[in-house]
């Protein structure tokens, strides 16, 4: 594994262990005179950061994949998607059960609109057509990741051109930044936020060709994410009167929010892949063994961390905590490493084709005729 895109693993597990972080601890704790929580704060911005890494790690997964079909590409992020959610989902209801101490109402239809992905975080966002399941709130974030999978495919399989598939991302991207002004749904925030998990792919693209040397070659995402951060500020202003003490963590806020971070996060990814912070390699790269388990640590989180709560909530909060978040990573191996691959050999005809190996281990033998399928970066 090369150091750079251990980088990109190291942070999957980082970021996946910081959301826990920030649905599991205080957003206040004050440490002279200083609330030192506010770092706990972020977790909008760790989504934005999983949406990049996602788009940079799919794209070199295309590339690297033996087939162009997109039957295998479907099935490929199907079962990578569904099968650790499944296990999920099933887990939140338990877990719900167990807190009425009773079976409770399944709420089968938005079960079925939850894995038709059209799900959103209806708290803070208007114009939210589903919830999320059993108040799973991290799912939110699926629904866009999927919809980004399935764009990907014939956007990179029939605009054959590199420049005109940026164009026109980034040109639905800014369009869809306008239309938010009146009309704030799913599927215009969806292309929205396309821009800024395509601005991934856009990097992937210039690591592939070798051409990530200069901060001038990020000038078509840094320029298409500020144009769509203009079009987003001014609905704020547009909005302002009528906000009063509304949060950043609120629409219209959260939307700017997200798409100011991302623009940080580029310059500062690069400058990283440029000038190698190995002091901050150092710190981030024992996170390499959490990001196996990244994903379904990520959508399992806040129903195993309820059921810790009911389980053994007499105890001490800190022991709680920590049995918690021991269980939680012991939970998350077992579905990752033990169930996602005996439920997919007996799926798929080929089991070699849908692999629980590390995106990043398979990348290190190009001549593998399996191809590259990668963990989502949720």
């Amino acid at each position: 594994m090369t150091s750079k895109i251990m980088r990109i693993e190291a942070l999957r597990g980082l970021v996946s262990l910081y959301i826990v972080l920030h649905h599991t601890l205080p957003h206040h704790y004050v440490l002279g005179g200083i609330n030192v929580a506010n770092i706990n704060r972020l977790g909008q911005e760790a989504v934005m950061l999983f949406f990049l890494l996602s788009g940079f790690v799919i794209r070199l997964s295309f590339e690297h994949s033996s087939s162009s079909r997109f039957a295998d590409y479907f099935s490929k992020r199907f079962y990578r998607i569904y099968v650790p959610l499944a296990v999920a989902l099933a887990i939140g209801y338990g877990v719900r059960s167990l807190e009425a101490g009773a079976l409770i109402n399944p709420q089968l239809g938005l079960l079925i609109q939850n894995l038709l992905m059209l799900q959103d975080y209806a708290d803070v966002k208007p114009n939210v057509w589903v919830r999320t399941y059993m108040d799973n709130d991290p799912l939110w974030s699926l629904s866009y990741e999927w919809w980004f999978y399935m764009l990907f495919f014939p956007l990179t399989t029939f605009v054959v051109r590199e420049r005109l598939r940026d164009n026109i991302v980034f040109g639905l991207g800014f369009l869809a930044a306008i239309a938010y002004i009146w009309l704030p749904i799913f599927p215009v925030r969806v292309f929205l936020y396309l821009s800024i998990w395509w601005s991934g792919v856009y990097m992937a693209q210039l690591y592939m060709q070798n051409r990530l040397d200069s901060v001038t070659r990020l000038a078509k995402p840094l320029l298409a994410l500020t144009l769509i951060a203009s079009a987003l500020a001014f609905n704020v202003l547009d909005k302002l009167p009528h906000l009063g003490t509304r949060s950043p963590g609120f629409y219209p806020w959260l939307e700017l929010r997200h798409v100011v971070f991302s623009i940080t996060a580029i310059l500062f990814g690069f400058c990283w892949y440029r000038r190698g912070f190995r002091i901050l390699d150092r710190l981030i790269q024992p996170f390499v063994l959490i990001a196996p388990i990244s994903y379904s640590l990520y959508i399992s989180h806040e129903y195993l961390f309820a059921a810790a709560d009911i389980l053994f909530g007499k105890a001490h909060p800190v022991a709680l905590w920590l049995l918690a978040l021991a269980a939680t990573l012991a939970i998350c191996y077992v579905i990752e490493r033990m169930i996602y691959p005996a439920v997919v050999r007996r799926l798929v005809k080929r089991p070699q084709a849908v692999s629980a190996i590390a995106f990043t281990d398979r990348l290190a033998s190009q001549s593998d005729d399996r191809g590259v399928c990668e963990r989502p970066a949720l």
